[in-house]
């Protein structure tokens, strides 16, 4: 039986740090369209309480939206180790976390463009998403490419990411993304 390996170790790291941290969403469990829509739109109620901005709830929501449709889309399917995916506040800002298994082609992918698109700078970042914004189409699947690039881009890279491989063509994929929210309250 495979544990996940990052939902205690994220929790962990929330729990230690400021006294002042608060989640502010969990989701714990296989991720459907149903519950992306139950979460967004708690995640906009709950932000609003929290004075945020409206142009800051709406990046926030576009980013958490991409993370959760991420983890529906190329979800592996266990009993063992389930997806997450946790809003969580702190006196510097806001932190996106997510983790699900993912298959080794999931990887490759993973791997390859979140490298890329860290070692970008601004313009060319924006260049990249703008192109692919305007010029890709959608696939029968519905994934036109453009979800880990609006994370990467709207987040302005502030992310990292950990795989680790748990069996032979299973890896579980974690993600942070921190947004400053230092001028995104009333």
């Amino acid at each position: 039986m495979m544990e996940n390996p990052k939902i205690r170790e994220v929790l962990h790291k929330i729990s230690v740090k400021e006294s002042s941290v608060n989640n502010l969403v969990i989701v714990y469990g296989k991720m459907t369209q149903e519950i992306i829509l139950s979460t967004v739109k708690l995640i906009e109620r709950k932000l609003m309480l929290e004075n945020f901005t409206r142009g800051y709830i709406t990046k926030v929501k576009m980013i958490g939206t991409e993370i959760m449709q991420n983890i529906s889309k190329h979800q592996q399917y266990s009993d063992e180790v389930a997806p997450y995916f946790i809003l969580n506040a702190d006196n510097n800002g806001l932190h996106l976390y997510s983790g699900n298994l993912i298959s080794d082609e999931s990887k490759d992918y993973l791997s390859k463009n979140l490298t890329q698109y860290k070692l970008l700078n601004k313009a060319e970042l924006r260049a990249i998403y703008s192109e692919t914004f305007l010029n890709t189409s959608l696939t029968k699947e519905g994934n036109a490419g453009l979800g880990l690039l609006t994370i990467v881009y709207k987040s302005e890279q502030n992310i990292t990411h950990d795989l680790v491989q748990l069996s032979n063509g299973a890896y579980h994929y974690s993600l942070e993304v921190f947004l400053n929210a230092t001028l995104n309250k009333n």
